[in-house]
Protein backbone atom coordinates (compact mmCIF):
# COMPACT_ATOMS: atom_id res chain seq x y z
CA UNK A 1 0.00 0.00 0.00
CA UNK A 2 2.77 2.46 0.84
CA UNK A 3 4.52 1.52 -2.39
CA UNK A 4 1.36 2.42 -4.27
CA UNK A 5 1.09 5.65 -2.29
CA UNK A 6 4.68 6.50 -3.09
CA UNK A 7 4.21 5.76 -6.78
CA UNK A 8 1.02 7.78 -6.86
CA UNK A 9 2.72 10.67 -5.03
CA UNK A 10 5.59 10.66 -7.51
CA UNK A 11 3.15 10.54 -10.45
CA UNK A 12 1.00 13.33 -9.08
CA UNK A 13 4.08 15.42 -8.31
CA UNK A 14 5.28 15.14 -11.90
CA UNK A 15 1.80 15.80 -13.30
CA UNK A 16 1.51 18.84 -11.08
CA UNK A 17 4.91 20.07 -12.30
CA UNK A 18 3.74 19.71 -15.91
CA UNK A 19 0.47 21.53 -15.24
CA UNK A 20 2.23 24.32 -13.39
CA UNK A 21 4.79 24.66 -16.18
CA UNK A 22 1.91 25.20 -18.63
CA UNK A 23 0.28 27.61 -16.20
CA UNK A 24 3.54 29.49 -15.67
CA UNK A 25 4.06 29.82 -19.41
CA UNK A 26 0.49 31.12 -19.77
CA UNK A 27 1.14 33.65 -17.01
CA UNK A 28 4.26 34.84 -18.78
CA UNK A 29 2.59 35.10 -22.20
CA UNK A 30 -0.54 36.78 -20.85
CA UNK A 31 1.52 39.21 -18.78
CA UNK A 32 3.57 40.17 -21.83
CA UNK A 33 0.45 40.58 -24.00
CA UNK A 34 -1.40 42.71 -21.43
CA UNK A 35 1.70 44.80 -20.72
CA UNK A 36 2.11 45.46 -24.44
CA UNK A 37 -1.60 46.34 -24.75
CA UNK A 38 -1.28 48.78 -21.82
CA UNK A 39 1.80 50.40 -23.38
CA UNK A 40 0.04 50.71 -26.74
CA UNK A 41 -3.00 52.15 -24.97
CA UNK A 42 -0.84 54.71 -23.18
CA UNK A 43 0.80 55.71 -26.48
CA UNK A 44 -2.59 55.98 -28.18
CA UNK A 45 -3.95 58.07 -25.28
CA UNK A 46 -0.98 60.42 -25.61
CA UNK A 47 -1.56 60.73 -29.36
CA UNK A 48 -5.31 61.29 -28.90
CA UNK A 49 -4.59 63.98 -26.28
CA UNK A 50 -2.30 65.69 -28.78
CA UNK A 51 -4.91 65.36 -31.55
CA UNK A 52 -7.60 66.83 -29.29
CA UNK A 53 -5.32 69.72 -28.30
CA UNK A 54 -4.51 70.38 -31.98
CA UNK A 55 -8.18 70.22 -32.96
CA UNK A 56 -9.10 72.58 -30.12
CA UNK A 57 -6.41 75.01 -31.26
CA UNK A 58 -7.64 74.81 -34.86
CA UNK A 59 -11.24 75.36 -33.75
CA UNK A 60 -10.22 78.36 -31.65
CA UNK A 61 -8.18 79.85 -34.50
CA UNK A 62 -11.01 79.27 -37.00
CA UNK A 63 -13.51 80.88 -34.61
CA UNK A 64 -11.23 83.90 -34.21
CA UNK A 65 -10.84 84.16 -38.00
CA UNK A 66 -14.60 83.90 -38.48
CA UNK A 67 -15.19 86.63 -35.90
CA UNK A 68 -12.67 88.86 -37.68
CA UNK A 69 -14.28 88.09 -41.06
CA UNK A 70 -17.72 88.91 -39.66
CA UNK A 71 -16.36 92.21 -38.39
CA UNK A 72 -14.83 92.94 -41.80
CA UNK A 73 -18.08 92.04 -43.57
CA UNK A 74 -20.10 94.31 -41.29
CA UNK A 75 -17.62 97.14 -41.83
CA UNK A 76 -17.64 96.66 -45.62
CA UNK A 77 -21.44 96.57 -45.67
CA UNK A 78 -21.44 99.81 -43.69
CA UNK A 79 -18.91 101.31 -46.13
CA UNK A 80 -21.05 100.30 -49.08
CA UNK A 81 -24.13 101.87 -47.53
CA UNK A 82 -22.24 105.04 -46.64
CA UNK A 83 -20.73 105.27 -50.13
CA UNK A 84 -24.15 104.70 -51.67
CA UNK A 85 -25.70 107.40 -49.49
CA UNK A 86 -22.93 109.85 -50.38
CA UNK A 87 -23.29 108.94 -54.04
CA UNK A 88 -27.07 109.51 -53.94
CA UNK A 89 -26.54 112.90 -52.34
CA UNK A 90 -23.88 113.82 -54.91
CA UNK A 91 -26.22 112.72 -57.68
CA UNK A 92 -29.06 114.85 -56.34
CA UNK A 93 -26.71 117.86 -56.05
CA UNK A 94 -25.38 117.19 -59.54
CA UNK A 95 -28.84 116.89 -61.06
CA UNK A 96 -29.92 120.16 -59.44
CA UNK A 97 -26.75 122.03 -60.46
CA UNK A 98 -26.80 120.53 -63.95
CA UNK A 99 -30.41 121.58 -64.35
CA UNK A 100 -29.47 125.11 -63.22
CA UNK A 101 -26.73 125.26 -65.85
CA UNK A 102 -29.09 123.90 -68.49
CA UNK A 103 -31.80 126.41 -67.58
CA UNK A 104 -29.29 129.30 -67.43
CA UNK A 105 -27.75 128.34 -70.79
CA UNK A 106 -31.21 128.06 -72.30
CA UNK A 107 -32.11 131.50 -70.96
CA UNK A 108 -28.84 132.97 -72.28
CA UNK A 109 -29.39 131.36 -75.70
CA UNK A 110 -32.95 132.70 -75.87
CA UNK A 111 -31.81 136.16 -74.75
CA UNK A 112 -29.10 136.20 -77.43
CA UNK A 113 -31.55 135.12 -80.10
CA UNK A 114 -34.08 137.71 -78.95
CA UNK A 115 -31.56 140.57 -78.90
CA UNK A 116 -30.04 139.60 -82.25
CA UNK A 117 -33.47 139.41 -83.85
CA UNK A 118 -34.52 142.86 -82.63
CA UNK A 119 -35.38 145.01 -85.72
CA UNK A 120 -33.21 148.03 -86.03
CA UNK A 121 -34.75 151.25 -84.61
CA UNK A 122 -38.07 149.51 -83.96
CA UNK A 123 -39.86 149.36 -80.67
CA UNK A 124 -39.42 145.99 -79.02
CA UNK A 125 -42.16 143.41 -78.38
CA UNK A 126 -43.03 141.93 -75.06
CA UNK A 127 -41.64 138.43 -76.00
CA UNK A 128 -38.16 139.89 -76.15
CA UNK A 129 -38.56 141.41 -72.71
CA UNK A 130 -39.73 138.03 -71.36
CA UNK A 131 -36.65 136.17 -72.70
CA UNK A 132 -34.31 138.86 -71.36
CA UNK A 133 -36.04 138.82 -67.97
CA UNK A 134 -35.64 135.02 -67.79
CA UNK A 135 -31.94 135.42 -68.51
CA UNK A 136 -31.65 138.13 -65.87
CA UNK A 137 -33.43 135.90 -63.32
CA UNK A 138 -31.47 132.75 -64.16
CA UNK A 139 -30.13 130.88 -61.11
CA UNK A 140 -26.45 131.07 -62.05
CA UNK A 141 -26.45 134.53 -63.65
CA UNK A 142 -23.78 136.77 -62.01
CA UNK A 143 -24.95 139.91 -60.27
CA UNK A 144 -23.23 142.29 -62.68
CA UNK A 145 -24.81 140.49 -65.64
CA UNK A 146 -28.22 140.70 -64.02
CA UNK A 147 -27.69 144.47 -63.51
CA UNK A 148 -26.67 144.94 -67.14
CA UNK A 149 -29.68 142.99 -68.42
CA UNK A 150 -32.04 144.94 -66.18
CA UNK A 151 -30.56 148.21 -67.45
CA UNK A 152 -30.90 146.97 -71.02
CA UNK A 153 -34.52 146.04 -70.36
CA UNK A 154 -35.16 149.54 -69.09
CA UNK A 155 -33.87 150.91 -72.41
CA UNK A 156 -35.98 148.50 -74.43
CA UNK A 157 -39.08 149.06 -72.30
CA UNK A 158 -39.13 152.86 -73.16
CA UNK A 159 -38.20 153.08 -76.84
CA UNK A 160 -37.67 156.50 -78.43
CA UNK A 161 -39.96 157.83 -81.14
CA UNK A 162 -39.11 156.06 -84.39
CA UNK A 163 -38.91 159.33 -86.26
CA UNK A 164 -36.35 160.79 -83.84
CA UNK A 165 -32.67 160.40 -84.68
CA UNK A 166 -32.11 158.84 -81.16
CA UNK A 167 -34.22 155.77 -82.01
CA UNK A 168 -31.13 153.67 -82.48
CA UNK A 169 -29.56 154.62 -79.17
CA UNK A 170 -30.13 151.15 -77.70
CA UNK A 171 -27.92 149.57 -80.38
CA UNK A 172 -24.76 150.58 -78.56
CA UNK A 173 -26.12 148.88 -75.44
CA UNK A 174 -27.12 145.70 -77.29
CA UNK A 175 -23.61 145.07 -78.58
CA UNK A 176 -22.23 145.08 -75.04
CA UNK A 177 -25.06 142.88 -73.78
CA UNK A 178 -24.56 140.42 -76.64
CA UNK A 179 -20.83 140.25 -75.96
CA UNK A 180 -21.52 139.73 -72.27
CA UNK A 181 -24.08 137.01 -72.92
CA UNK A 182 -21.82 135.21 -75.37
CA UNK A 183 -19.00 135.27 -72.84
CA UNK A 184 -21.38 133.95 -70.19
CA UNK A 185 -22.56 131.27 -72.58
CA UNK A 186 -18.97 130.11 -73.14
CA UNK A 187 -18.34 130.24 -69.42
CA UNK A 188 -21.50 128.33 -68.50
CA UNK A 189 -20.84 125.71 -71.17
CA UNK A 190 -17.32 125.23 -69.83
CA UNK A 191 -18.53 125.01 -66.25
CA UNK A 192 -21.29 122.62 -67.31
CA UNK A 193 -18.73 120.43 -69.08
CA UNK A 194 -16.48 120.49 -66.02
CA UNK A 195 -19.47 119.56 -63.87
CA UNK A 196 -20.26 116.63 -66.16
CA UNK A 197 -16.63 115.50 -66.05
CA UNK A 198 -16.66 115.67 -62.27
CA UNK A 199 -19.87 113.64 -62.26
CA UNK A 200 -18.29 111.03 -64.54
CA UNK A 201 -15.20 110.94 -62.33
CA UNK A 202 -17.31 110.67 -59.15
CA UNK A 203 -19.46 107.94 -60.68
CA UNK A 204 -16.35 106.05 -61.81
CA UNK A 205 -14.80 106.38 -58.35
CA UNK A 206 -18.03 105.16 -56.75
CA UNK A 207 -18.22 102.19 -59.10
CA UNK A 208 -14.57 101.39 -58.37
CA UNK A 209 -15.18 101.55 -54.62
CA UNK A 210 -18.32 99.42 -54.89
CA UNK A 211 -16.53 96.89 -57.10
CA UNK A 212 -13.63 96.68 -54.66
CA UNK A 213 -15.96 96.28 -51.67
CA UNK A 214 -18.06 93.72 -53.56
CA UNK A 215 -14.94 91.71 -54.44
CA UNK A 216 -13.75 91.87 -50.83
CA UNK A 217 -17.15 90.77 -49.54
CA UNK A 218 -17.33 87.93 -52.04
CA UNK A 219 -13.84 86.71 -51.14
CA UNK A 220 -14.63 87.08 -47.44
CA UNK A 221 -17.84 85.08 -47.84
CA UNK A 222 -15.90 82.34 -49.61
CA UNK A 223 -13.36 82.34 -46.80
CA UNK A 224 -16.18 82.28 -44.22
CA UNK A 225 -17.64 79.23 -45.96
CA UNK A 226 -14.25 77.50 -46.00
CA UNK A 227 -13.49 78.41 -42.38
CA UNK A 228 -16.95 77.27 -41.24
CA UNK A 229 -16.55 73.96 -43.04
CA UNK A 230 -13.03 73.55 -41.65
CA UNK A 231 -14.20 74.34 -38.10
CA UNK A 232 -17.08 71.86 -38.39
CA UNK A 233 -14.67 69.18 -39.63
CA UNK A 234 -12.24 69.85 -36.79
CA UNK A 235 -15.10 69.77 -34.28
CA UNK A 236 -16.11 66.38 -35.66
CA UNK A 237 -12.47 65.23 -35.47
CA UNK A 238 -12.27 66.42 -31.88
CA UNK A 239 -15.49 64.66 -30.89
CA UNK A 240 -14.32 61.45 -32.56
CA UNK A 241 -10.92 61.70 -30.85
CA UNK A 242 -12.59 62.32 -27.48
CA UNK A 243 -14.77 59.23 -28.01
CA UNK A 244 -11.72 57.16 -28.96
CA UNK A 245 -9.86 58.55 -25.94
CA UNK A 246 -12.62 57.53 -23.53
CA UNK A 247 -12.82 54.04 -25.04
CA UNK A 248 -9.02 53.64 -25.00
CA UNK A 249 -8.84 54.77 -21.38
CA UNK A 250 -11.57 52.29 -20.47
CA UNK A 251 -9.79 49.40 -22.22
CA UNK A 252 -6.46 50.41 -20.67
CA UNK A 253 -8.02 50.51 -17.19
CA UNK A 254 -9.51 47.06 -17.76
CA UNK A 255 -6.14 45.75 -18.98
CA UNK A 256 -4.38 47.21 -15.94
CA UNK A 257 -6.95 45.65 -13.60
CA UNK A 258 -6.66 42.33 -15.38
CA UNK A 259 -2.85 42.46 -15.26
CA UNK A 260 -2.91 43.26 -11.55
CA UNK A 261 -5.24 40.34 -10.83
CA UNK A 262 -3.16 38.11 -13.11
CA UNK A 263 0.08 38.94 -11.30
CA UNK A 264 -1.56 38.37 -7.92
CA UNK A 265 -3.03 35.03 -9.02
CA UNK A 266 0.17 33.83 -10.68
CA UNK A 267 2.22 34.85 -7.64
CA UNK A 268 -0.14 32.99 -5.29
CA UNK A 269 -0.22 29.95 -7.53
CA UNK A 270 3.57 29.93 -7.67
CA UNK A 271 3.82 30.13 -3.89
CA UNK A 272 1.21 27.41 -3.49
CA UNK A 273 3.01 25.26 -6.05
CA UNK A 274 6.30 25.52 -4.17
CA UNK A 275 4.56 24.56 -0.90
CA UNK A 276 2.77 21.66 -2.56
CA UNK A 277 5.94 20.41 -4.21
CA UNK A 278 7.80 20.62 -0.91
CA UNK A 279 5.00 18.75 0.83
CA UNK A 280 4.86 16.09 -1.88
CA UNK A 281 8.63 15.66 -1.70
CA UNK A 282 8.41 15.26 2.07
CA UNK A 283 5.56 12.80 1.69
CA UNK A 284 7.51 10.73 -0.80
CA UNK A 285 10.58 10.80 1.44
CA UNK A 286 8.53 9.73 4.47
CA UNK A 287 6.90 6.91 2.53
CA UNK A 288 10.29 5.82 1.27
CA UNK A 289 11.69 5.62 4.79
CA UNK A 290 8.55 3.86 6.03
CA UNK A 291 8.83 1.33 3.23
CA UNK A 292 12.49 0.86 4.07
CA UNK A 293 11.66 0.22 7.72
CA UNK A 294 8.78 -2.10 6.90
CA UNK A 295 11.03 -3.98 4.52
CA UNK A 296 13.72 -4.56 7.18
CA UNK A 297 14.53 -8.14 8.32
CA UNK A 298 12.78 -7.81 11.69
CA UNK A 299 9.49 -6.70 10.21
CA UNK A 300 9.79 -9.06 7.31
CA UNK A 301 10.01 -12.13 9.63
CA UNK A 302 7.04 -11.00 11.67
CA UNK A 303 5.03 -10.59 8.59
CA UNK A 304 5.76 -14.06 7.28
CA UNK A 305 4.90 -15.49 10.68
CA UNK A 306 1.72 -13.63 11.49
CA UNK A 307 0.09 -12.26 8.34
CA UNK A 308 -1.18 -15.54 6.88
CA UNK A 309 -2.97 -16.54 10.09
CA UNK A 310 -4.35 -12.98 10.26
CA UNK A 311 -6.42 -13.61 7.21
CA UNK A 312 -7.70 -16.91 8.63
CA UNK A 313 -8.46 -16.28 12.30
CA UNK A 314 -9.27 -12.57 12.07
CA UNK A 315 -6.56 -11.53 14.57
CA UNK A 316 -6.41 -7.84 14.91
CA UNK A 317 -3.58 -6.26 12.95
CA UNK A 318 -3.53 -3.62 15.59
CA UNK A 319 -2.57 -6.23 18.22
CA UNK A 320 0.10 -7.61 15.91
CA UNK A 321 1.65 -4.24 15.28
CA UNK A 322 1.33 -3.10 18.86
CA UNK A 323 3.43 -6.06 19.91
CA UNK A 324 6.05 -5.30 17.30
CA UNK A 325 8.49 -2.54 18.30
CA UNK A 326 9.40 -1.90 14.63
CA UNK A 327 5.83 -0.90 13.88
CA UNK A 328 5.95 1.56 16.76
CA UNK A 329 9.12 3.01 15.28
CA UNK A 330 7.31 3.40 11.96
CA UNK A 331 4.41 5.17 13.64
CA UNK A 332 6.77 7.49 15.51
CA UNK A 333 8.72 8.25 12.31
CA UNK A 334 5.54 8.96 10.34
CA UNK A 335 4.27 11.26 13.10
CA UNK A 336 7.59 13.16 13.15
CA UNK A 337 7.58 13.55 9.38
CA UNK A 338 3.94 14.64 9.38
CA UNK A 339 4.72 17.30 11.95
CA UNK A 340 7.88 18.39 10.14
CA UNK A 341 6.15 18.82 6.77
CA UNK A 342 2.77 19.66 8.18
CA UNK A 343 1.29 16.82 6.16
CA UNK A 344 -2.11 15.63 7.39
CA UNK A 345 -1.85 12.43 5.34
CA UNK A 346 1.29 11.30 7.11
CA UNK A 347 -0.24 12.26 10.45
CA UNK A 348 -3.27 10.14 9.63
CA UNK A 349 -1.04 7.20 8.69
CA UNK A 350 0.96 7.56 11.92
CA UNK A 351 -2.24 7.72 13.96
CA UNK A 352 -3.65 4.63 12.34
CA UNK A 353 -0.40 2.67 12.41
CA UNK A 354 -1.52 0.74 15.54
CA UNK A 355 -5.17 0.40 14.56
CA UNK A 356 -6.98 -1.80 12.13
CA UNK A 357 -4.96 -1.67 8.88
CA UNK A 358 -8.04 -2.24 6.75
CA UNK A 359 -9.90 0.59 8.46
CA UNK A 360 -6.90 2.78 7.84
CA UNK A 361 -6.83 1.73 4.20
CA UNK A 362 -10.54 2.41 3.86
CA UNK A 363 -10.06 5.80 5.46
CA UNK A 364 -7.19 6.59 3.14
CA UNK A 365 -9.28 5.53 0.18
CA UNK A 366 -12.09 7.77 1.35
CA UNK A 367 -9.61 10.60 1.84
CA UNK A 368 -8.23 10.00 -1.62
CA UNK A 369 -11.76 10.05 -3.04
CA UNK A 370 -12.45 13.32 -1.27
CA UNK A 371 -9.16 14.69 -2.48
CA UNK A 372 -9.88 13.60 -6.03
CA UNK A 373 -13.30 15.22 -5.83
CA UNK A 374 -11.71 18.43 -4.57
CA UNK A 375 -9.19 18.35 -7.39
CA UNK A 376 -12.00 17.67 -9.86
CA UNK A 377 -13.91 20.63 -8.43
CA UNK A 378 -10.77 22.77 -8.70
CA UNK A 379 -10.26 21.67 -12.27
CA UNK A 380 -13.92 22.46 -13.00
CA UNK A 381 -13.44 25.93 -11.52
CA UNK A 382 -10.29 26.37 -13.56
CA UNK A 383 -12.12 25.16 -16.68
CA UNK A 384 -14.94 27.64 -15.98
CA UNK A 385 -12.37 30.41 -15.60
CA UNK A 386 -10.70 29.36 -18.85
CA UNK A 387 -14.09 29.29 -20.62
CA UNK A 388 -14.83 32.78 -19.33
CA UNK A 389 -11.42 33.97 -20.52
CA UNK A 390 -11.95 32.34 -23.91
CA UNK A 391 -15.34 34.06 -24.20
CA UNK A 392 -13.78 37.39 -23.22
CA UNK A 393 -10.97 36.89 -25.73
CA UNK A 394 -13.52 35.97 -28.39
CA UNK A 395 -15.44 39.18 -27.71
CA UNK A 396 -12.18 41.14 -27.79
CA UNK A 397 -11.22 39.53 -31.10
CA UNK A 398 -14.67 40.28 -32.50
CA UNK A 399 -14.42 43.90 -31.34
CA UNK A 400 -10.93 44.25 -32.81
CA UNK A 401 -12.06 42.65 -36.08
CA UNK A 402 -14.99 45.07 -36.31
CA UNK A 403 -12.64 47.95 -35.55
CA UNK A 404 -10.30 46.74 -38.31
CA UNK A 405 -13.21 46.54 -40.75
CA UNK A 406 -14.38 50.02 -39.81
CA UNK A 407 -10.87 51.43 -40.16
CA UNK A 408 -10.45 49.66 -43.49
CA UNK A 409 -13.73 51.14 -44.71
CA UNK A 410 -12.65 54.57 -43.45
CA UNK A 411 -9.31 54.21 -45.27
CA UNK A 412 -11.14 53.30 -48.49
CA UNK A 413 -13.52 56.23 -47.97
CA UNK A 414 -10.67 58.67 -47.36
CA UNK A 415 -8.79 57.26 -50.35
CA UNK A 416 -11.81 57.83 -52.58
CA UNK A 417 -12.24 61.32 -51.11
CA UNK A 418 -8.55 62.05 -51.75
CA UNK A 419 -8.91 60.95 -55.37
CA UNK A 420 -12.04 63.09 -55.75
CA UNK A 421 -10.31 66.13 -54.23
CA UNK A 422 -7.29 65.56 -56.49
CA UNK A 423 -9.64 65.52 -59.50
CA UNK A 424 -11.35 68.71 -58.29
CA UNK A 425 -7.97 70.36 -57.73
CA UNK A 426 -6.98 69.44 -61.28
CA UNK A 427 -10.24 70.86 -62.67
CA UNK A 428 -9.84 74.04 -60.62
CA UNK A 429 -6.26 74.39 -61.81
CA UNK A 430 -7.48 74.16 -65.42
CA UNK A 431 -10.16 76.77 -64.69
CA UNK A 432 -7.57 79.04 -63.07
CA UNK A 433 -5.35 78.67 -66.14
CA UNK A 434 -8.31 79.57 -68.38
CA UNK A 435 -9.16 82.55 -66.19
CA UNK A 436 -5.53 83.71 -66.27
CA UNK A 437 -5.53 83.45 -70.05
CA UNK A 438 -8.86 85.30 -70.27
CA UNK A 439 -7.59 87.96 -67.88
CA UNK A 440 -4.41 88.40 -69.92
CA UNK A 441 -6.47 88.68 -73.11
CA UNK A 442 -8.84 91.17 -71.47
CA UNK A 443 -5.86 93.18 -70.19
CA UNK A 444 -4.39 93.33 -73.72
CA UNK A 445 -7.73 94.41 -75.16
CA UNK A 446 -8.12 97.01 -72.40
CA UNK A 447 -4.66 98.40 -73.14
CA UNK A 448 -5.56 98.66 -76.83
CA UNK A 449 -8.86 100.34 -75.97
CA UNK A 450 -7.03 102.70 -73.63
CA UNK A 451 -4.57 103.63 -76.38
CA UNK A 452 -7.45 104.16 -78.86
CA UNK A 453 -9.31 106.24 -76.28
CA UNK A 454 -6.22 108.38 -75.61
CA UNK A 455 -5.85 108.94 -79.36
CA UNK A 456 -9.55 109.82 -79.63
CA UNK A 457 -9.24 112.30 -76.77
CA UNK A 458 -6.20 113.86 -78.44
CA UNK A 459 -8.05 114.12 -81.78
CA UNK A 460 -11.06 115.63 -79.98
CA UNK A 461 -8.83 118.21 -78.31
CA UNK A 462 -7.34 119.18 -81.68
CA UNK A 463 -10.82 119.30 -83.23
CA UNK A 464 -12.04 121.44 -80.34
CA UNK A 465 -9.20 123.89 -80.97
CA UNK A 466 -9.98 123.98 -84.72
CA UNK A 467 -13.70 124.51 -84.06
CA UNK A 468 -12.93 127.36 -81.64
CA UNK A 469 -10.70 129.01 -84.25
CA UNK A 470 -13.40 128.60 -86.90
CA UNK A 471 -16.02 130.15 -84.62
CA UNK A 472 -13.69 133.07 -83.89
CA UNK A 473 -13.10 133.72 -87.62
CA UNK A 474 -16.79 133.57 -88.46
CA UNK A 475 -17.78 135.77 -85.55
CA UNK A 476 -15.22 138.42 -86.54
CA UNK A 477 -16.46 138.43 -90.11
CA UNK A 478 -20.13 138.64 -89.30
CA UNK A 479 -19.55 141.26 -86.62
CA UNK A 480 -17.82 143.49 -89.19
CA UNK A 481 -20.45 142.74 -91.77
CA UNK A 482 -23.15 143.84 -89.35
CA UNK A 483 -21.52 147.27 -89.08
CA UNK A 484 -22.03 147.98 -92.79
CA UNK A 485 -24.82 150.50 -93.16
CA UNK A 486 -26.70 151.14 -96.36
CA UNK A 487 -29.86 152.93 -95.38
CA UNK A 488 -32.83 153.09 -97.76
CA UNK A 489 -33.20 156.60 -99.29
CA UNK A 490 -36.37 158.39 -99.86
CA UNK A 491 -38.42 157.44 -102.92
CA UNK A 492 -36.44 157.94 -106.14
CA UNK A 493 -35.09 156.00 -109.12
CA UNK A 494 -34.40 153.10 -106.97
CA UNK A 495 -38.08 152.81 -106.30
CA UNK A 496 -38.85 152.54 -109.99
CA UNK A 497 -35.96 150.27 -110.81
CA UNK A 498 -36.52 146.54 -111.10
CA UNK A 499 -36.35 144.70 -107.80
CA UNK A 500 -32.85 144.04 -106.64
CA UNK A 501 -32.41 144.52 -102.88
CA UNK A 502 -33.73 147.01 -100.42
CA UNK A 503 -31.37 146.64 -97.47
CA UNK A 504 -27.70 146.71 -96.74
CA UNK A 505 -25.83 143.46 -97.17
CA UNK A 506 -24.44 142.22 -93.85
CA UNK A 507 -23.47 138.75 -94.85
CA UNK A 508 -25.29 135.46 -94.67
CA UNK A 509 -26.57 136.16 -91.22
CA UNK A 510 -29.20 133.46 -91.05
CA UNK A 511 -26.88 130.85 -92.48
CA UNK A 512 -24.03 131.97 -90.25
CA UNK A 513 -26.15 131.48 -87.15
CA UNK A 514 -26.77 127.90 -88.17
CA UNK A 515 -23.09 127.30 -88.83
CA UNK A 516 -21.96 128.99 -85.63
CA UNK A 517 -24.61 127.14 -83.63
CA UNK A 518 -23.47 123.85 -85.14
CA UNK A 519 -19.85 124.70 -84.42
Amino acid sequence: MMEEMKAKGISEKKAEEVRFSTFSQWCSNTNAARTKAIEEGAARIEKLDADIATASSDIQAASADLAELDEDLNRWDTDKKAATDVRKKERVDYDATHQDYADTLDAVERALIAIKKMPDAVAQGSFIQTDIKKAANAQLMPTNAKTALVAFLATVANPLDVEAPEANAYESHSDGVIKMLEDLRVRFRSEKTDLEKEEISARSAYQSIMQRLTDQIELANQEVSQKTKFRAQRQADKAEAEGDLAETQRIKAEDEKYLSELNAMCSKKSSDFESRQQLRAGEIEALSKAIEIIGSQAVKGSGEKHLPSLAQDGMSLAQLRSSNPDLKRVAVLLAERAKMYNNPTLALIAQKATTDPFGKVKKMIQDLIVRLMEEAAGEADHKAWCDAELATNKKTRTYKAEAVEELTAEVEKQTALSAKLASEISDLSDEISELDAAMAKASDERQKEKAENAQTVEDAKQGQTAVAEAISVLRDFYAKAAEATALIQKKGPADDAPETFDSAYTGQGSSSKGVIGML
